[in-house]
């Protein structure tokens, strides 16, 4: 890290550090919406750019999410 990311990672501690806490909070919850649809919807042609799959949405959609903590975790650890 250089001197400006150092002061910047000085200045934001104590916010990165509440947004970790936050943000595993919101991961330890199993998520909503995740049941499969039903009917004729299912089978029927999609939009281009719509998903099939909100399971597969939600595990995106963490991933990146715990690719982002790491990040602050690693931050705040080097401090």
């Amino acid at each position: 890290m250089n001197k400006k990311q150092i002061e910047n990672t000085l200045r934001d501690y104590n916010w990165m550090l509440n947004e970790i806490k936050r943000q595993r909070g919101l991961l330890e919850d199993a998520g909503t919406n995740l049941v499969a649809q039903s009917g004729i919807e299912p089978v029927m042609p999609k939009a281009n750019g719509e998903t099939e799959d909100p399971v597969s949405q939600e595990v995106v959609r963490r991933d990146k999410k715990n690719k982002w903590v790491s990040k602050l975790e690693h931050k705040v650890l080097f401090i």
